[in-house]
């Protein structure tokens, strides 16, 4: 027996919108309106406002953050050169010029050692002319001398020595101790 052939229909419901497209918020041409610019640009601006001073700070921070840990390796690096070579450095401030500093080899002949052009010459064992940041400066600039044991003295200063790096109204302090610890304050 075959079977009845049935024939089956879709019916489609058709909706009409109730309103125009062309009402505000459904419309059909892409874009945005003048007060949506104006919103997202005072957002823009009042995140610039908040973030520029943030920023300001974190770089004065980070600058003065550098400067002392750039004073500090030069120190631990004179003397590492002055034990392992067994003979007395010197790191010298505002040397050859204001804002740099360098570790220098003491020879023990007074009329290199103390020669006026001395921070400008360059002699084996010498460090490189270390520069600090922009804006920050190293008080007091007094002359640090290692021995070839190890042991740290400042000329015209007592031991331990308080070197201050500064930024702005921003200072970070080291504490160099006579045998060559150094140790930082927090800010």
């Amino acid at each position: 027996m075959t079977q009845p052939i049935v024939h089956q229909r879709v019916t489609v419901a058709t909706w009409w919108w109730t309103a125009s497209c062309y009402l505000p918020g459904v419309r059909s041409q892409s874009g945005f309106t003048l007060i949506e610019m104006l919103i997202a640009v005072g957002l823009v601006g009042i995140l610039a406002a908040v973030a520029v001073p943030v920023m300001i700070e974190s770089s004065a921070r980070n600058s003065l953050w550098t400067g002392s840990e750039l004073v500090g390796a030069q120190l631990r690096q004179a003397r590492l050169k002055a034990i392992s070579r067994n003979t007395t450095f010197q790191i010298r401030f505002n040397c050859p010029a204001a804002g740099q500093f360098r570790s220098l080899v003491m020879t023990g002949t007074p009329l290199i050692d103390d020669a006026v052009d001395r921070c400008s010459q360059t002699r084996p064992f010498d460090s490189g002319v270390q520069t600090l940041p922009l804006n920050v400066t190293s008080t007091p600039a007094n002359t640090i001398q290692v021995t070839g044991r190890g042991i740290v003295s400042v000329v015209g200063a007592a031991v331990p020595h308080t070197l201050s790096v500064s930024y702005g109204a921003n200072t970070r302090t080291l504490v160099i101790s006579a045998t060559g610890q150094i140790t930082f304050s927090t800010f």
